[in-house]
């Protein structure tokens, strides 16, 4: 088992597959930090990392996380719209906070209005 011959012919589907701005790493001593994962993916460093000790289940979890890189792609769009509307939502709380925030001397001012009406219908 050579480590570095597994990562290059990973690596090579990768590039066949498009993925080509990702690497990928197979440790198989594992990661006392992801003891429980298999493997996963980390965006920043656009790496695959896989931890299995077996080859045949290192494939098994480079396949899994191709899949999830491919699937981050669908849900990346229900994100994008989802902020968006967030965007929009937001936007429109904004504004009735400040109308509502406008309205407040003008609140004040009828209430006050109203309690000094009050007080001169008791002294008359």
């Amino acid at each position: 088992m050579n480590v570095r011959d597994v990562e290059n012919r990973m690596r090579s589907v990768l590039l066949k597959l498009g993925i080509d701005d990702f690497r990928v790493r197979w440790i198989p001593e594992g990661n006392p930090k992801f003891s429980r994962k298999r493997g996963y993916v980390d965006l920043k460093s656009r790496t695959i990392f896989i931890y299995d000790r077996n080859e045949d289940e290192a494939w098994s979890t480079f396949l899994h996380e191709i899949f999830e890189i491919r699937l981050r792609r669908l849900t990346n769009l229900y994100r994008r719209f989802i902020n968006s509307l967030l965007d929009i939502l937001d936007d429109e709380v904004y504004r009735r906070k400040e109308d509502f925030l406008n309205e407040i001397p003008q609140i004040l001012s009828l209430v006050e209005e109203a309690r000094r009406n009050e007080g001169e219908k008791r002294k008359g």
